[in-house]
């Protein structure tokens, strides 16, 4: 399924939310879009038996990031790009848990299938490391 995880929580990935798209355009660089949230069931589960720590959000916590320029991948297709903690202010990005909350963040894509996004997240005015991975399924694999 995926990994998103803040501080030491696994929020999971809910596979219907999730957006991973690059779109390339002649003489362009490549688009990243990504959007994930964490799932409903695993959020619940956290809830019960982590209220202290999470008690204060009222839904799993969401990623995105739109429209982010990239380079093209090279022969190995692996493309790596840093998103600094000031990027806010350029592009819709931001880790949305009651609030949208700043990051950054390494995003390091893999045969455009496969990506990862390690960095720190701004809550409650302390730096949270957090990670998300995510692998496209195959065409025909069932989440």
């Amino acid at each position: 399924m995926g990994e998103f995880v803040i501080g030491a929580t696994d929020f999971g990935i809910d596979p219907e939310a999730v957006i991973f798209d690059i779109v390339s355009a002649d003489g362009a660089p490549d688009l990243l879009t990504v959007e994930f949230e964490g799932r409903q069931d695993d959020f619940d589960r956290i809830l019960q038996d982590q209220r202290e720590q999470w008690g204060w959000a009222s839904f799993p916590p969401s990623f995105y990031l739109r429209d982010f320029p990239i380079p093209m991948a090279g022969p190995t297709g692996v493309v790596t790009v840093h998103l600094a903690r000031n990027a806010y202010r350029t592009y819709e990005v931001a880790l949305y848990l009651m609030e949208h909350n700043t990051v950054e963040a390494t995003i390091t894509i893999n045969g455009g299938q496969r990506i990862e996004i390690t960095g720190q997240v701004e809550l409650l005015g302390n730096l949270t490391p957090f990670h998300i991975n995510w692998v496209n399924p195959a065409p025909n694999q069932v989440l």
